[in-house]
C-alpha cells in the first residue's frame, strides 16, 4: 500500500491494490462438494489522523471486485497508540 504524509505529519492517506482469494464450499443442493476457488480484485484506501502525539484514528475502505454480482465493500475504523 502506498502511503503519503502531509507536512505537519498529522494526516496520512494510502491506497493499495491486490488479489483476494475466496473458496466457495457450496451448499447441500450443490453437486460440487469440494468447493471452487475464486480470485477477485481488492482495492483499499485508508486515511489516518494523529489526534495527539501518541493517539491516532484510522478509517479504511476495502472494495472486493468480482466477476459476478457479489462486489463487497468493507469499511474499518479504529484507534491506534504510537510509542
Amino acid at each position: 500500500m502506498a502511503d503519503a504524509g502531509f507536512p505537519d505529519e498529522r494526516l496520512t492517506l494510502g491506497i493499495g491494490a491486490g488479489a483476494y482469494a475466496a473458496i466457495h464450499h457450496g451448499n447441500a443442493d450443490d453437486n460440487n462438494g469440494s468447493g471452487d476457488g475464486i480470485l477477485s480484485g481488492l482495492v483499499s484506501m485508508s486515511a489516518s489522523y494523529r489526534v495527539t502525539q501518541h493517539w491516532s484514528a484510522r478509517l479504511t475502505w476495502n472494495r472486493v471486485m468480482t466477476r459476478y454480482s457479489r462486489d463487497t465493500d468493507v469499511i474499518l475504523a479504529g484507534v491506534g497508540y504510537r510509542l
